[in-house]
């Protein structure tokens, strides 16, 4: 008897399943939900105008390499990686957060 009780009727997935897509719009949507990204699969890398960028890499590249691959363009930056200023020769493992931060002179 329990069974009968808890049979659901079939005319009820496809609603069921229609429900489920309307709310993944939703949230992606209205949310703005980025796409998950595994740290270990990317290098990151943040400016200080808000930009963020996450350029896959299966190795460690140059930041030469990596600023090409971001699609960013850069004027009078410093580059930072833990702490520490980086030049375009320096390797940057992968899963490492790189930091752009401009040279703003006046006011």
């Amino acid at each position: 008897m329990s069974d009968e009780l808890n049979a659901i009727p079939e005319e009820f997935d496809d609603v069921e399943d229609e429900l489920d897509e309307e709310l993944d719009d939703t949230f992606e949507d209205e949310q703005g939900l980025a796409p998950i990204v595994d740290p270990t699969q990317v290098i990151t890398l943040r400016t200080s105008g808000g930009e963020t960028r996450y350029v896959p890499a299966a190795e460690a590249i140059t930041l030469a390499q990596l600023k090409a691959l971001s699609g960013l363009t850069f004027g009078a930056v410093t580059f930072y990686m833990n702490a520490a200023v980086i030049d375009d020769a320096t390797v940057v493992p992968v899963g490492s957060v790189v930091s752009a931060i401009g040279n703003v002179k006046g006011g």
